[in-house]
């Protein structure tokens, strides 16, 4: 799992739980950020909107905690629609 990749030198690891929300882990940090579900008109696209969303802030320094927000910030707005967009 989880510790077998960062043992194997992998530095970060996100583990997304659908509606529940999401975790961050490397070596020296974790982060579990749960979120309440919410009416879902279609979840097509949700998990690439979360990476998007997660590593947009990644990329420009933020905390695990608010790369994690902006994610399910991002995803919020796919599943609050039909189709991907």
């Amino acid at each position: 799992g989880i510790e077998r990749l960062l043992e194997a030198g992998v530095g970060n690891v996100v583990v997304t739980h659908g509606p529940r929300g999401a975790s961050f882990f490397s070596e020296d940090h974790s982060e579990v950020m749960e979120i309440e579900a919410e009416d879902a008109l279609d979840t097509t696209g949700a998990g690439d909107a979360f990476a998007a969303g997660f590593m947009s802030m990644w990329l420009r320094g933020s905390e695990p905690a608010e790369c994690l927000r902006n994610g399910h910030r991002v995803a919020r707005r796919v599943i609050s629609r039909i189709g991907a967009f």
